[in-house]
Order: C-alpha cells, then structure tokens, then sequence
C-alpha cells in the first residue's frame, strides 16, 4: 500500500501504512520508522533536508502528498506535529535553496560575461581594426574599379573626391566581412537563442575566434606585401600556400565562432549562407579572372594548394584589379 502510493506520488515522499510509517528516498528505496518512534522520524527528515538532491526530489511530491498525509495522521498527534514541522523545514529549505540557486545562476552569468563576452568583444575590436587600418587588396580593388566606373561615368568632381556610388560599391567587401559579427550580436537579444553552449564548446570557441582574426592578419599582411614587393605575380607564401582562400576561411571561422559562443537560429543560418556565398558568389568570379590572367601558373597553383572551406576558393590576387582596369 505505501509502496504504492509512494511511486503513483512520486519518489521521495512520506508514506503511512498499518503499524509502521514508510519514509521512501529515491532512487535507494525506503526507510521503515516506527509509528511511536517520533526521534527517528525527526532524525530521518533532518538528514534529508541536509541533502540538495533529496530536497529537491521531495518538494512536489511532499506538496502532492500533504492531504492524505494529514488526514490520516490526524488521530496521531506526535506524528502531525513532527510531519508539520517537517513541513515548516521544508519551506525553510526551500525558500534557502532558491535563494542559492538564483545567486549561484547569477554568478554563472557574470563569470559567462566574463569568460566569454569579453574575449567577443576584443576580438571583434581586432577585427574591425583590421578592417578599418589594414585595408584588404581585393576591397581596394573594389575601390579603385568603383573610382574608375564613376570617373567614366563624370560622377567624379574634379578635385577627385569618390562618389556616392563608387563609396557603396567600395564598402560592400567590407560589409560582407563585417556582417557576421554584427548580425551575431543583433540576434543575441531574439527570442531564438538556442541556450548556453557547454564549457568545452565555449573554450573551442573561443581559440577559433582569436585565431580566425589572426589568420585575417596574416593574409590581409601577406597580400600588402606581395602588392609591395611583386605587384605581377601571384600570392602564393605564407597562409596561401596552405589556402587558396585564407581570407574567407577566417570570415566563416569567425562566423562559426560566434554561432558557438552567442547560439541563435539567425547565427547559425547566417553561418551557413556566408560560407555558401563567398564560395559560389566570390570564389568563383575571382578565381576565374585569375585563371585568364596567369593562365598555367594559376592552374600549377591550384592543384598544389588545396581550397580548405569552399568548393569555389578565393585567392586573391592584386594584379587582377589592375588587368581588369
């Protein structure tokens, strides 16, 4: 009969049956008490209270359990007041437990701010320093094609200032880098947010965040000298000889790392359409226009060094702005 109750309750609960009062602990089973043994019960329920997971595991179905508790006990006077003082403890306990709890959540969520907002956040100054101080060649190719349409077009005043178009076309490589991060933090507050990633998860995160911007540094580097030293010839030392596209490798990885360390539906489908969009919308055109403009070197190059992230890879290049102009 007190088995029964017990697991249609739910366990742990209290439990009275003919002559002996049934004190059941899940998952271990149950503690038999005498009726008159009223130290005992009070000795049992005290031990219980000391231990967050029986508590925890006690308070609906103690709750539940209180009527018919108090009904039959109701001609037991020693055991209704022990059972009501259990009762008392057990709001006691609560009341702590969920104070506690709420104290430890917020000091999860400041050591998260921390941990991981911080580290967010210098990366993408890094980043938007790169993109504001070490100008890619590719974006300013864009620039100079965006300057050369507009001065054909007489949309350039004579002092030589870019038009309004010529600054669009010229920021769009730019935005298309920048956008990841940005949409990353504007997603944060939506109500599509997929929870807070494991300890593991943020760690990886967090070493592909920073090496992704360094990445950005290396080749954005490499590209200025090689536009420096060898304006005519192909980029191909440093992370290029690795990477075809070490350019859009770092967007996607930054994109991939901010998916992981601030989850949302918008970030993580964001991630997916930069990765296809740099690959076929990128890649692809500026691939093709180097294969014309270094004919069998680029094609050597090609096969030695593989695309690592896209089908269609990005190498860029900065005489094919100059050949095309």
């Amino acid at each position: 009969m007190a088995a029964q109750e017990a697991a249609f309750f739910g366990l742990p609960t209290l439990a009275y049956d003919v002559g002996e009062i049934a004190l059941f602990c899940a998952p271990g089973g149950s503690v038999l008490v005498p009726v008159g043994d009223e130290a005992a019960l009070r000795s049992r329920l005290a031990h219980l209270l000391r231990e967050p997971r029986a508590l925890a595991a006690m308070q609906d179905a103690a709750h539940s359990f209180a009527g018919t508790l108090r009904a039959r006990l109701a001609s037991r006077p020693s055991l209704q007041a022990a059972t009501g003082e259990f009762a008392s403890l057990l709001r006691r306990s609560s009341a702590r437990a969920s104070a506690a709890a709420r104290a430890a959540d917020a000091a999860v969520s400041a050591a998260h701010a921390v941990r991981v907002r911080g580290p967010v956040c210098a990366a993408l100054g890094l980043h938007a320093a790169l993109l504001l101080l070490l100008p890619i060649p590719s974006e300013a190719s864009s620039l100079d094609r965006a300057l050369g349409t507009a001065r054909a077009a007489g949309k350039q005043e004579e002092e030589g200032d870019p038009s309004a178009l010529s600054i669009l076309l010229a920021a769009a490589p730019v935005l298309l880098v920048a956008w990841p991060p940005l949409l990353a933090c504007a997603a944060r507050p939506l109500p599509l947010r997929l929870g807070r990633p494991p300890e593991l998860v943020q760690t990886g995160a967090l070493g592909l965040l920073f090496l992704s911007s360094a990445l950005s540094v290396s080749a954005v580097l490499t590209l200025r000298t090689c536009l420096a030293t060898a304006p005519h010839s192909l980029c191909t030392h440093a992370s290029f000889a690795w990477s075809r596209n070490p350019i859009c490798v770092s967007s996607v990885g930054l994109a991939l790392s901010l998916s992981a360390l601030l989850p949302s539906v918008v970030s993580a489908v964001g991630t997916v359409w930069l990765a296809l969009h740099l690959g076929r919308q990128v890649g692809g055109p500026e691939e093709r226009r180097l294969a014309e403009a270094f004919g069998e070197s680029w094609r050597s190059y090609a096969e030695e060094v593989p695309a690592v992230g896209s089908r269609e890879s990005l190498a860029v290049n900065s005489v094919s702005s100059h050949l095309e102009l």
